[in-house]
């Protein structure tokens, strides 16, 4: 998403009347909250029509996705376009990365979590494992902790 010209061109018009935009290394799908009363969800699993989207009014199944919201929104990352780009992932990625990896997911599972391609996931997970000398995945698991890498995370357990 920060890298995505068309994005960041869209954020810069956005935040310049007002917005705040953040970014997450959780991936959830689209929703939109209109004053915290009702939420508008994509329909799932559509078949024979346009995709869609669904109304919740219900207040418990609001509330519930207000809150998982406002979690997101504070555990996210502000995205300010006109900020020095980092040519690095940033920790937050790389945690995001390695943990997925130390559960044993698949590159493509990876980024389908991280919403991002499969190339580019790829490409971090390259950079990952030479930035931590280590020839396969569990020894990359392995150096990240061992190097202090995520000192203010718990290392990633398998599920």
């Amino acid at each position: 998403m920060r890298g995505d010209l068309a994005n960041t061109a869209y954020i810069r018009d956005v935040t310049a009347l007002g917005a705040d935009v953040r970014t997450t290394d959780q991936l959830v799908d689209r929703m939109i909250i209109y004053d915290r009363e009702i939420v508008f969800l994509p329909e799932q699993g559509v078949e024979g029509r346009p995709p869609g989207a669904i109304v919740v009014r219900e207040p418990t199944l609001v509330a519930f996705l207000c809150k998982l919201f406002d979690h997101l929104w504070l555990q996210a990352t502000p995205f300010e376009p006109d900020a020095e780009e980092h040519t690095d992932i940033s920790d937050d990625v790389k945690w995001a990365i390695v943990k997925l990896m130390a559960q044993g997911y698949k590159d493509e599972m990876v980024a389908r979590r991280l919403g991002m391609s499969v190339r580019t996931c790829r490409r971090h997970i390259s950079e990952i494992m030479e930035e931590l000398d280590a020839t396969s995945r569990f020894q990359a698991g392995v150096n990240a902790v061992l190097s202090g890498l995520f000192r203010d995370s718990d290392p990633p357990r398998p599920s």
